[in-house]
């Protein structure tokens, strides 16, 4: 399995107080909305991701420039996943108030 490097949505650490099931099936349908095109549907699946298994997401970005600046510069990565979900998070902390 390829490696990413980066900001990325998939959770890399064991989330016992959040259920597992219900975050691995938003995952699976925003992959498959994304598959079919449906872009609209995905970013919102992606964005209800964020909140539950990244809360602090908004106040780094507040606080620290650097990780939105990282953000944008992934979004311009030849890995098309990582250059995807930095544009999905990049939309969310705009859409919660960010500038970008």
């Amino acid at each position: 399995m390829k490696k990413l490097l980066g900001i990325t949505l998939t959770p890399i650490f064991i989330m016992s107080e959040l259920n597992i099931n219900y975050l691995e099936v938003l995952a699976e349908e925003a992959e498959i909305c994304r598959q079919r095109g449906d872009t609209k549907d995905a970013v919102a699946l992606c964005h209800q991701l964020i909140e539950h298994c990244y809360p602090f997401m908004l106040e780094q970005a507040r606080r620290d420039k650097t990780f939105i600046f990282k953000l944008v510069t992934q979004q311009n990565s030849k890995d098309e996943k990582l250059a995807y979900e930095a544009k999905i998070i990049l939309q969310y902390l705009k859409n919660n108030g960010i500038e970008i």
